[in-house]
């Protein structure tokens, strides 16, 4: 069974916290939206909604938010003032550390906490293509972008497999948190391809790097400058 097989792999102390970790009620994170919003002023919109915060535990742009429950429903998410997000995510976005003017692919984009970061990192400028395989996912991830405001990102349907047109170098990444192990490593060749490449996120590899993040598994950002 699965517990015999954790505890074969991690041994049973390690199963055992991974166990009670699994058990413990998660804690609601928002994701201020530079965008739009300081994390004052987010956190002013929220008390003045009825929910109490208190700050993130590793990023600035974090509120946890005190209740849990639905918050799909506040006018502070409807005007796109934050986006519910697990901390952990924030990391394989900061790790690519996005700039203004740059392109970015990112190769596994629902529901688009990473890509909405990315672009607001970015301050909205530069280009994002934001791929997407599952269209039910597609669609939450264009809400998103919408409500968030995001203005330079394209959503697209599929796999990031084949050629674009892009005449300038290329950044990737590949941000799945659903499943685990390496998905896949973006690469440019004279800034004008891109594709998945392998599943190991080879240190050989010219100007690519991996960061393992965990927030429903263990997946893996990559990145890869021409």
């Amino acid at each position: 069974n699965r517990f015999g097989a954790q505890v074969v792999h991690d041994g049973l102390d390690m199963t055992v916290v991974l166990c009670e970790y699994d058990n413990q009620i998660p804690r609601l994170v928002a994701r201020g939206n530079a965008l739009s919003c300081t994390t004052p002023a987010l956190v002013a919109a929220l008390r003045s909604e009825g929910r109490e915060t208190a700050p993130g535990r590793y990023f600035p742009e974090c509120v946890e938010i005190a209740g849990g429950g639905d918050v799909t429903r506040l006018q502070s998410f409807e005007n796109g003032l934050f986006q519910v997000q697990d901390e952990s995510t924030l990391a394989a976005v900061r790790l690519l550390d996005p700039k203004p003017g740059e392109q970015i692919v990112d190769m596994c984009a629902a529901p688009g906490g990473k890509t909405t970061y990315a672009a607001a990192l970015m301050g909205g400028k530069g280009f994002i293509r934001a791929f997407e395989v599952a269209p039910a996912r597609a669609e939450m991830l264009r809400e998103n972008v919408r409500r968030l405001g995001v203005p330079n990102c394209e959503v697209l349907d599929g796999e990031a497999t084949a050629t674009t047109g892009t005449n300038a170098g290329l950044r990737g990444v590949t941000p799945s948190t659903g499943g685990s192990g390496v998905q896949g490593i973006a690469t440019a060749t004279s800034g004008t391809t891109y594709g998945v490449y392998g599943q190991v996120a080879s240190p050989a590899g010219r100007g690519v790097q991996g960061l393992s993040t965990a927030a429903n598994g263990t997946g893996v950002f990559g990145v890869a400058n021409t």
